[in-house]
């Protein structure tokens, strides 16, 4: 009778080449997710942003103005609830908001305009504002109130 010595299985060299590959795969796929997830929360700004301006325009058609706007947590951001919940959830993607207004105009409420630092890298600043402005702008200081 012939015995066969045979052993089947693989070595301990196949079995680490093996798990070095998925973990090589397994970074290149959390890389490509991480930065969905910045693009994610980018867009999500956009859009919020958007709602936030159309929000103003009902603001201000329903009471006149926009409120004594000095920041992000005054005049119109601060007695509509809709638009502070807004601007919280902007916070909560994009972490600093900036808030300028007119403050030269009666009751400083006549123009506004809004800038985040979009996420991810190279992704620049969104703005917009009170003249439907909106794209990659950055407010350039406090007394800047338009998106250009």
């Amino acid at each position: 009778m012939k015995k066969n010595n045979q052993k089947f299985g693989f070595t301990l060299i196949e079995l680490l080449v093996v798990i070095a590959i998925i973990g090589i795969l397994t970074t290149i796929v959390l890389v490509m997710l991480n930065g969905a997830k910045d693009k994610s929360r980018a867009g999500s700004a956009k859009a919020t942003m958007a709602n936030i301006k159309s929000q103003a325009a009902l603001y201000m058609s329903a009471n006149g103005n926009y409120g004594n706007i000095t920041n992000c947590d005054s005049g119109m951001f601060a007695t509509d609830t809709t638009l502070d919940a807004q601007m919280e959830s902007l916070k909560g993607y994009v972490g600093v908001v900036t808030c300028n207004s007119d403050q030269t105009s009666p009751a400083n409420d006549q123009a506004w305009a809004m800038s985040v630092l979009l996420p991810g890298a190279g992704a620049g600043n969104w703005c917009v504002d009170s003249n439907n402005r909106v794209g990659v702008f950055a407010l350039t200081g406090a007394t800047d109130f338009t998106c250009d």
